[in-house]
């Protein structure tokens, strides 16, 4: 009988089964289920057949492990995400707030804030999450539930050009979480140099490249390079 159903309209198949209902009433058959199958698309991930006169709970959501890259944000919308994220690390899931920034670092930014063991090969390819997790450290770690973040001004922005995407740079002021001596650290101020993606799959997405501590003296700073090479 499925054979000869499978030959019908769906249809008449529907009508066959007493209507739309028979899709979603409870005690659903078996054999329902294979004539649907055999005429209908496969049905969308998280359709549950309803089997039971009882509610059904629906499936968990799939726990988020950090921020992605949008070409929708711009680079001042882009570092507010990195510093609010860093802010509350451990939310809404362990190290989700790492997890954004690497999300958002090109893999030379991530190499420099977490730079791979002596002798490993290949660092302009970046370093994988778990290293990332597990070892980054940099004074821009001062985000790390901090008690606030400022950013100073709007984003200084350089248009692309044919050879490379835009260019942008941000301050950002940290007021680092308190000891538990109670002693109040000092407030930090950073430099960040970010880059705009040209090729997908982050094609448009501004992203971080470098942060720049500014007790850094000026000798320092000059000697990083002109912004085209951040």
């Amino acid at each position: 009988m499925i054979a000869q159903l499978g030959l019908l309209p769906s249809a008449v198949i529907v009508a066959l089964l007493g209507g739309a209902d028979a899709f979603a009433a409870p005690g659903t058959s078996v054999v329902r289920r294979a004539v649907v199958y055999a005429v209908e698309a496969p049905p969308p991930a998280g359709f549950v057949w309803a089997d039971t006169d009882g509610d059904i709970e629906p499936a968990a959501p799939a726990p988020r492990m950090g921020l992605e890259p949008t070409a929708e944000l711009g680079p001042s919308d882009m570092v507010h995400t990195i510093c609010s994220a860093l802010q509350s690390c451990d939310a809404p899931g362990a190290n989700a707030g790492l997890k954004t920034l690497f999300a958002f670092t090109t893999p030379q930014g991530r190499v420099a804030l977490a730079p791979p063991s002596v002798g490993t090969s290949g660092m302009q390819g970046g370093v994988r999450l778990e290293h990332f997790v597990a070892t980054a450290h940099h004074p821009l770690l001062a985000l790390m539930n901090c008690v606030s973040y400022e950013l100073l001004g709007d984003a200084t922005v350089i248009a692309p050009t044919m050879t490379r995407g835009g260019l942008a740079t941000q301050h950002v002021r940290v007021e680092p979480h308190h000891d538990d001596d109670g002693a109040t650290p000092l407030s930090k101020t950073f430099l960040l140099s970010l880059e705009q993606q040209r090729r997908p799959p982050l094609e448009g997405c501004w992203m971080l490249k470098e942060a720049m501590p500014l007790e850094q003296s000026v000798f320092q700073m000059m000697n990083k390079g002109s912004t085209e090479q951040w």
